[in-house]
């Protein structure tokens, strides 16, 4: 004789239910909070780098501008500083610009940390809209800082 437990079509999804309803399934451990600090820090950090490795580049670049009566491939303008001065010629005004680039990326990351995370604490603000202007204000204030450090080291290349 044969018996059948039951007759009802079974959902697919039905197996996912019970994950849903477990009570015996340990809570998950809150993410730590991270500080906006922390996040400007690791801006500044990386500001720094891409200024220390991306200079030598900079430095070719800001003499081609400047020489822009006669035009020079890049590959012999970085040639003839380097013949000229060394490697310390392609590194001239580096101090301006890991100046520039770790203050106004610290700035950067802490602002629109900071701006973000006020922002979140508002019922009737769109959380797509919080990064948005979250990153305006930082990018805003840290071009208020990296431009005229940009110019000093303009002036120092």
């Amino acid at each position: 004789k044969i018996t059948s437990t039951s007759t009802k079509k079974k959902n697919p999804m039905d197996h996912h239910q019970h994950l849903e309803t477990r009570r015996d399934l340990p809570h998950p451990t809150p993410i730590e909070e991270v500080s906006p600090l922390r996040y400007g820090l690791a801006g500044g950090i990386s500001g720094l780098a891409m200024e220390s490795i991306l200079h030598p580049i900079d430095t070719v670049r800001t003499n081609m501008q400047s020489n822009y009566k006669e035009y020079v491939p890049f590959k012999k303008q970085f040639k003839s500083i380097h013949s000229q001065y060394g490697y310390k010629g392609l590194y001239r005004g580096l101090t301006g610009s890991i100046t520039g680039g770790f203050t106004a990326n610290t700035a950067q990351f802490y602002i629109y940390e900071v701006i973000k995370k006020q922002l979140n604490k508002l019922d009737n603000m769109p959380k797509e809209v919080s990064p948005f202007i979250s990153a305006f204000f930082g990018g805003l204030i840290s071009d208020f800082i990296y431009i005229p450090c940009d110019l000093i080291r303009t002036r120092m290349q």
